[in-house]
């Protein structure tokens, strides 16, 4: 008999010390990247205009948020064991973590991001200059928590592209 309990025991013992992972549901798939359809961008800087033709272009993907000249909106940021796993686009950026907008103030190009969250977010910044390819990294961002980060340029960018977030600056190439 306490041979036979003890066997109970021991098997009851090494179920309850199975990982937790082998019990755990399977993980959410990933949120599919909301995508602008092909547009031509336009917009006024100073007393020239500007025109671009764009293909389908996410908001967000891969943790980089893509904004141009003339948007607002947010991203919410999903959070595991300290470090920033995913950014999903919020169309409304009251509702959002983090508020991104790229705007026109008279001879200025301004990006304003407010950061909601608890605590400092750093990403990379790079950006896509009118008559230019592609796009080239110009700095970091340190995105204080609970206060506007603003980045002016005085001639006229069409994208700007926030790479690598995360909460350790290190991290942040």
């Amino acid at each position: 008999m306490i041979r036979w309990l003890s066997l109970l025991i021991l098997s009851l013992v090494s179920i309850l010390s199975l990982p937790a992972a082998q019990n755990a549901p399977p993980a959410a798939p990933a949120e599919e990247p909301v995508h602008r359809e092909p547009f031509t961008l336009k917009f006024k800087f100073m007393d020239h205009e500007y025109t671009d033709p764009f293909e389908k272009t996410p908001y967000i993907a891969d943790n980089c948020v893509y904004i141009f000249a003339n948007e607002h909106f947010g991203a919410h940021v999903k959070i595991a064991n300290g470090d920033v796993t995913q950014l999903i686009y919020e169309k409304d950026p009251a509702k959002a973590d983090l508020d991104f907008e790229l705007s026109i103030k008279k001879a200025v190009m301004v990006l304003t991001i407010l950061n909601r969250l608890d605590r400092t977010l750093y990403m990379d910044l790079y950006m896509r200059v009118t008559n230019k390819p592609g796009l080239f990294e110009v700095n970091k961002v340190d995105l204080q928590t609970k206060r506007p980060n603003v980045e002016y340029w005085p001639y006229p960018v069409e994208e700007v592209a926030l790479k690598t977030p995360s909460f350790d600056p290190k991290k942040v190439r």
